[in-house]
């Protein structure tokens, strides 16, 4: 069913491209449109689904919401219909954001993971162990259970140390960087 679905769509995609011109510059998809067809999909398969949606948060956090909201309609009528979907998205923690069912918040639930990650970086560059270092706390306290915000932040950390300068300065420097991924 989904490729039938999938025909369509990009049937409808090349008609408009001939019709209205370039994608993107002359014409582009309506949100409802998409929405609409979405909806199609994952309730005209009749078998089960597992949709993964990763990073949700990038598209901010209004949108998160809405894309929520979306997809709990889709699980519901799923339901009704005795269909089986389910969905799997990551993002960063919204209060507001979630279906429902189990969370995970890998902000409390990889601390100790990440104080690893560091405390070995540090022992391979021959900086003494996270756990005895007075940058630990500085570091994962500002990376807040982010481990991509470590490891972008964490070569520059090591490279200041190489180079001698002081704890105090390198967690000036730490503390003046921002904790959002994309601002950083």
């Amino acid at each position: 069913m989904i490729p039938e679905h999938l025909s369509k769509m990009t049937a409808l995609f090349v008609s408009r491209c001939q019709t209205r011109g370039e994608y993107g510059i002359k014409w582009t998809w309506h949100e409802s449109e998409l929405r609409r067809f979405l909806l199609e999909v994952l309730l005209a398969t009749g078998s089960h689904i597992r949709l993964h949606i990763d990073a949700l948060d990038e598209a901010g956090e209004e949108r998160a919401v809405d894309l929520i909201q979306v997809l709990q309609e889709v699980v519901h009528r799923a339901v009704e219909m005795k269909d089986s979907l389910h969905v799997l998205f990551s993002c960063r923690h919204y209060p507001i954001v979630s279906l429902g069912q189990s969370t995970i918040d890998l902000g409390t639930e990889n601390s100790l993971d990440i104080a690893l990650y560091v405390d070995r970086q540090f022992v391979s560059h021959s900086i003494t162990p996270v756990k005895s270092h007075p940058l630990a706390t500085t570091l994962l306290e500002k990376a807040n259970g982010i481990f991509q915000w470590i490891t972008l932040v964490l070569p520059g950390v090591i490279r200041e140390c190489k180079k001698g300068k002081s704890i105090e300065t390198i967690k000036k420097t730490i503390k003046k960087l921002p904790p959002e991924l994309h601002e950083l």
